[in-house]
């Protein structure tokens, strides 16, 4: 069994308030991850009949699994509850689908990512398996991405985000 394998666990549901998958505190500060083809996912759906989907959940977590062991351990340094694959859906206060979240407890309780499984659906639902793991891989990495930068004490990949989420909501709005 590989070292990482503990950096994954599926979360039961939605986020509630106070826990993930009973394991880590919900964030008190967090990046979030918007994908650009999700720019009117509040507005528009992958056009797929409830229930479709090429991809099914313990197949995406087992994806997951096999992306997260491909990456070298020392980046999942620090990030002590690992990475969660959560089945819901997650909206930010603008009605923009959130992929992915990459949370830093302020109390020290933990770092984590948190990718949505159903946000992932509803953007990328109508794609191949294997499309849809390519997407999977590209906001696992985002995420990762953000830790790392975290702990270099860098912000720039969430300075960009806010520009992204600025720019996407100038579109929406216009």
């Amino acid at each position: 069994m590989d070292d990482n394998t503990n950096n994954i666990a599926k979360a039961a549901s939605p986020l509630s308030e106070g826990s993930v998958a009973g394991l880590c505190p919900r964030s008190v500060a967090s990046n979030l991850h918007y994908e650009a083809a999700g720019l009117y996912a509040n507005m528009q759906r992958s056009g797929m009949r409830e229930g479709q989907s090429p991809i099914q959940i313990d197949e995406a977590e087992a994806a997951l699994e096999h992306l997260i062991n491909d990456l070298p351990q020392g980046i999942f340094k620090d990030l002590n509850c690992g990475v969660i694959l959560n089945p819901g859906e997650m909206y930010d206060s603008n009605g923009l689908l959130v992929l992915g979240q990459y949370h830093v407890d302020g109390r020290g309780l933990g770092r984590y990512v948190t990718i949505y499984f159903g946000s992932m659906i509803l953007i990328y639902g109508n794609l191949p398996a294997q499309d849809f793991i390519e997407k999977l891989r590209y906001v696992l990495h985002h995420e990762l991405t953000h830790h790392l930068e975290s702990l270099a004490g860098d912000r720039s990949l969430e300075i960009q985000d806010a520009k992204d989420v600025a720019k996407m909501l100038g579109r929406i709005r216009h």
